[in-house]
This record gives C-alpha cells, structure tokens and sequence, in this order.
C-alpha cells in the first residue's frame, strides 16, 4: 500500500528550537504546540551571546569619554606644573586631562607641539599686560610701563612654574632633547605690535625686531633672577625693571630724532614733533 503524504514540512526542514516539553507528539514538538515551550541548549547559548555583545557594545560606547580639546589639554598641563614643578612628564599631563598618552597625541603632534602651546598661552597673558595699542599712546611711557610690568608680574606669581617650563632645556624630559624658545617666540610678537604702533604714528620702524628682541629678552633674565627670591615683591619688579626698560625705549626713540617725555603721552610728542617739522619743511616767503 502507498504511503499517504505527509502534511507538514519534512524532517529536515523541521524547527529546532522550540520543543515542547511532556509531549511525543511529532508535530507539536515541531511547531511548538502543547505545552509550554523551551529552548534547546545551543540556541540559547547563542541567544545569551548575542546579548552580551550587544550589552557590550552598548556599555562601551556610553562610556566613551568626550573628546578632549587641544585647550583642555594646555589647562591640564598649566595645573600640573603649578602643582608639581617644572619638570613635568608627558603622563603627568595625560592623566591630569583624564586621558592616556595616545590620545594626547592625537591632539598634539609632539611634545614640542604642546610646549609651544602652552608659551602661546603665557605669551597672551603677558601681551593682554600691555593694554591695547591705544592705550600706549594715550598715556604717558611711565604710566603704561608700570601698568604694563604690575600687570605681568602678577600675571608671574600666579603661575611661577610655567615660566620656569618654559625657560628651561627640556633635554632632560623623557629623554628628548629639545627647547622651547620663549624669546624668540615672545619677541616676534612684540615686534609686530610694536611695529603696528609705529605705523600708525608713523614713526620709522626700521631695527625694531633687536628692540624687541632686547626688551624681551630683559624681561626674561631679570623675571628668573627675582623669582629666585625667597618672597618676590610685584613693587620691587617694576621698580628694579622700569628703568631700564624706559632707557632701551628712549634710545630707540632718540635715535630717530624724538626726544620723549617719560610723563608727556606719546601721541602729544609726536604731534609736537610733527608740526615742527612741518614748519622747518615749509617754503619760505620771497622778498
């Protein structure tokens, strides 16, 4: 006698995972008739690992730090050379950031990179001392050097550490030689501004990058050697700094034929000075 067909799939095609439990019966434990289903072993064990990768990934990417900006970085490092001196580590700065090494880097393309970073940071606050343009004009040479030099040694003892980094060979760091040139750096932009001023006046401009270069390099010197006191006095800064700052300004100035007024604004000496060439230069009246 023919065998009937079977209705339903075929043993192969038949689901292996639900079952049900307590029953012989061939089609209800294909499909999962009957009574309450289970899973079979090795499915389940795949259905947990899906879900703990999942889980993973889920944990993982909800805990991925924020990225860290080149700014954060450089706050990070100020911080750790108030704190711990000037003889930082590339670590040091990384966990102070709350960030490994590798990805300090992704910001900085090495540690010079940061170094310079962190002198254009010094170098704004010491420019933001001076004032702006106008202001030099306006007030009189004693005023707005004190000002500028009050400004700046506050501006010192805030973060002693960071001008000792910066002044200091870094051949010692991890290994790797190398300087951050805070003179030169500094200067170049005190040349520009100073040059900016110049123009405007006008006032002939020319050698005055070794002016600056000169003023800069003053500073430098004379700012280690009063934070090499036991208690530097901002008053004693100016006072001991003034001088000679003015002396350097006044040469310059003499040089070109100005002869300045260390209490008269600036402005009203070259304007004085204009309108007495202007009287020389003008023609003479014929007879």
């Amino acid at each position: 006698m023919a065998q009937g067909i079977r209705h339903g799939p075929s043993p192969s095609m038949r689901c292996p995972v639900v079952r049900t439990a307590g029953t012989d019966n061939d089609t209800a434990g294909t499909w999962g008739l009957g009574k309450e289903p289970f899973v079979s072993g090795a499915w389940k064990a795949s259905i947990v690992l899906l879900v703990r990768v999942w889980f993973s990934t889920v944990t993982r990417a909800s805990r991925r730090p924020p990225p860290v900006s080149r700014d954060v970085i450089v706050d990070a490092a100020i911080r750790v050379l108030d704190r711990d001196g000037p003889h930082p580590s590339m670590e040091a700065f990384a966990v102070e950031a709350g960030i490994t090494k590798p990805r300090l880097y992704r910001q900085f393309t090495d540690k010079g990179d940061l170094y310079a970073a962190i002198g254009a940071r010094f170098a704004d606050s010491a420019f933001a001392a001076t004032g702006t343009d106008l202001t030099l004009l306006l007030q009189p040479p004693d005023a707005a050097i004190d000002h500028a030099l009050t400004d700046y040694a506050v501006g010192i003892l805030a973060h002693p550490n960071v001008f000792r980094f910066l002044t200091q060979t870094s051949a010692n760091r991890e290994g790797s030689a190398g300087q951050y040139d805070l003179a030169s750096a500094v200067s170049g932009r005190f040349a520009q501004r100073a040059r900016a001023v110049a123009d405007s006046i006008p006032l002939d401009a020319e050698g005055i990058e070794y002016l600056a270069r000169a003023i800069v390099g003053v500073m430098i010197v004379l700012t280690d050697l009063w934070l090499s006191e036991a208690e530097p006095d901002p008053g004693e800064f100016v006072s001991r700094v003034h001088e000679l700052l003015w002396g350097m300004i006044d040469a310059f100035l003499r040089g070109r034929g100005i002869v300045a007024d260390p209490v008269v604004p600036i402005f009203v000496t070259l304007a004085a000075l204009t309108r007495r060439r202007a009287k020389s230069e003008a023609p003479t009246p014929q007879d």
